[in-house]
């Protein structure tokens, strides 16, 4: 029998805009359409990308499966020991370079987990082709994060001084938090706002005191899982630029790939401990 190993994943939320809190079908019925809609989608440069497998784990709590991308090969050919152009004949549907990201989809929390390996491709392209994929999708209008690690918006909260915010928050269906996380949430979805941003300056000499400010503390805790924030901080005397989609959160779990009903069962309970502390 294969032995545990702690594997790290991000932890990509993708809420379906509107009010669906744990409606686990919509979401359920929302991920399988990706996946049947078969969509290839260009990612950036030569690369593209699509689902390639996603089969339901323990009865529908979750969705397991790889994203999967490639190379497009472009049409214009050189032969360069003749120095002649050419025309290559490249077989139908088929494309080089394939790398793939194994994923667990959960319906209840709306979020998709991916693991993180040296032979899948960065999170950054896996998030553009999520990106790109919304774009073309008109049955479903949702949104796409990537969580945050605590580490570096502690760092932020820590800071000697902390200069400047720049907060960038969507709302669409922000699961449960502190009184500061539910004042803000809730307070733009009364106004019918779908997006918000802030741009906080401190006075001059003084520095921004987030805990303070009910606002400013919710907009802190939203953007972990609702969006991001630039900040300029003074740390140890050292003037430093925080852009907190860089520092993305990596989810520890102890288990083994092969045991894939227990593995599910594990990174469940483990999301929602994590999304509701």
């Amino acid at each position: 029998m294969t032995k545990e190993k702690e594997l790290s994943y991000h932890i990509i939320n993708i809420p379906i805009k509107g009010n669906h809190k744990e409606d686990e079908q919509l979401y359920s019925d929302f991920f399988t359409f990706l996946y049947q809609n078969r969509k290839l989608v260009e990612i950036k440069g030569d690369k593209a990308g699509i689902i390639r497998r996603c089969t339901p784990v323990q009865d529908g709590k979750a969705l397991y499966g790889y994203i999967s991308t490639f190379t497009k090969i472009g049409k214009n050919w050189i032969d360069i020991e003749k120095l002649e152009k050419e025309e290559v004949e490249i077989p139908k549907n088929k494309y080089p370079n394939l790398k793939e990201s194994l994923f667990f989809f959960f319906p209840k929390f709306h979020r998709i987990l991916i693991l993180k390996s040296n032979d899948s491709p960065s999170i950054n392209l896996v998030m553009a082709y999520f990106m790109e994929l919304r774009k073309s999708i008109r049955k479903y209008d949702f949104d796409v994060f990537l969580e945050t690690s605590s580490n570096i918006i502690d760092e932020v909260l820590k800071a000697d001084k902390v200069l400047t915010l720049q907060y960038n928050i969507t709302y669409t269906n922000a699961d449960t938090g502190t009184s500061a996380y539910e004042f803000l949430d809730n307070e733009l979805k009364k106004s019918n706002t779908n997006s918000m941003q802030i741009t906080v300056k401190a006075e001059k000499n003084q520095g921004i005191e987030i805990n303070e400010s009910k606002i400013l503390k919710g907009a802190t805790e939203l953007s972990k899982d609702y969006g991001s924030f630039e900040a300029t901080i003074i740390s140890n005397g050292q003037r430093k630029k925080i852009k907190t989609k860089n520092y993305p959160f990596l989810f520890k779990v102890k288990s083994n790939l092969a045991e894939l009903n227990d593995t599910v069962n594990k990174i469940y309970d483990k999301v929602l401990n994590h999304i509701n502390k």
